[in-house]
């Protein structure tokens, strides 16, 4: 695994104490029951994005095409104070003029049966986009390059306000290499949008949600090789 730009997984006992962050930067279980999942962004940072009583195994981990960067299989996350199952549908790198951007995996509500990448993109269960940073990305670089995908007069026609509260949240932030940005869509509640500690923005409106998830999955996509492996683990 490259350090800086892998997703690791591992599992910590639930004993009360705090984990040891330098033992956590390697596949492996510490000693007692293994009760947290703990995904591990960079060497230098701790994410600690999905709590569950599942055992880890490193075996489980889906990697990404062309890339060192793994994802587990499933997450829990709540919503609307219950813990849900979210399980992958899938990878992908996104790659700009052949140079790695992220690696990224798709997931969607445990048990929601979708049969291609428009079902999922319009899918108003809870889902969730992970992306691992392959490079160092500007808040303003993100904003603009969904701006681009959604296309710029829709944008200013329909997203006016949402792209003005992201603009606001995301601009001065900065993703660097191995850094996470989560897009976690809630039905009623939006899209909820963190780029490492340093953002924590919920955009409202499931339109919106709707066409960020169309620039990976839409007949629009942004690459084709996405759109395909963001649904290649749907089924299995």
């Amino acid at each position: 695994m490259i350090p800086g730009a892998s997703v690791r997984v591992v599992t910590v006992a639930d004993s009360g104490a705090k984990p040891d962050l330098q033992k956590l930067t390697e596949i492996g279980t510490l000693t007692g029951k293994p009760f947290f999942k703990v995904v591990v962004m960079s060497r230098f940072s701790l994410a600690i994005l999905f709590v569950f009583p599942l055992a880890a195994c490193a075996d489980d981990s889906v990697g990404v095409p062309g890339s060192e960067i793994r994802f587990v299989p499933k997450v829990q996350q709540r919503v609307k104070g219950q813990l849900i199952d979210l399980k992958i549908t899938g990878t992908a790198l996104r790659t700009k003029y052949t140079f790695k951007v992220y690696g990224m995996a798709s997931y969607l509500q445990d048990g929601v049966a979708v049969a291609s990448a428009e079902e999922l993109a319009a899918s108003e269960k809870p889902k969730l986009l992970h992306m691992v940073m392959e490079r160092k990305v500007t808040g303003s670089d993100f904003v603009d390059a969904f701006r681009t995908a959604i296309g710029k007069e829709r944008a200013k026609k329909e997203f006016a306000t949402e792209f003005t509260k992201l603009s606001e949240a995301v601009n001065s932030a900065t993703a660097d290499k191995g850094d996470y940005v989560i897009l976690y869509y809630v039905p009623g509640d939006g899209t909820q949008i963190r780029i490492g500690q340093a953002v924590d923005v919920t955009i409202p409106g499931q339109s919106f949600s709707r066409a960020i998830w169309e620039t990976f999955l839409g007949k629009n996509s942004i690459d084709s090789d996405i759109k395909k492996g963001l649904v290649s683990q749907i089924g299995k």
